[in-house]
């Protein structure tokens, strides 16, 4: 279990969708190590970029940035990448979300992956 302040941010101007959603959580208890459960000092950092085209096409990106405090060895995961898509409708009448693209992580823990590969159907109702 553990607690910690988490902030959002969002900015919309026209065409673009920006902001950052960021928190950070300590474990309450917990040794460095052995039984009796770990502690834990994570963060997480969202920036996000979205820029809208006509006819339903954007451009995004949203890394998610992790540190792991007491994590041995190196802490941080930090990607960097692009996803592209379409929101448009099926059939006339059924609203869908298409979009592809990927990350790489140019800071990574050991044994970390290099890439991670995104794609997306999703149904909008």
């Amino acid at each position: 279990m553990g607690l910690g302040p988490d902030r959002r941010g969002r900015l919309d101007r026209g065409h673009i969708v920006a902001g950052l959603l960021a928190n950070q959580v300590w474990s309450l208890g917990g040794v460095a190590s052995g039984p009796g459960g770990r502690r834990y000092a994570s963060l997480l950092l969202e920036p996000f970029f979205n820029y809208n085209f006509g006819g339903g096409w954007f451009v995004s990106t949203s890394p998610l940035i992790t540190e792991n405090e007491y994590a041995s060895g190196r802490k941080w995961t930090v990607p960097v990448g692009v996803v592209a898509g379409r929101v448009m409708k099926l059939g006339g009448k059924l609203l869908i979300k298409l979009s592809f693209g990927g990350y790489y992580n140019v800071a990574t823990p050991q044994y970390g992956a290099k890439w991670t590969l995104y794609s997306e159907v999703a149904v909008i109702f």
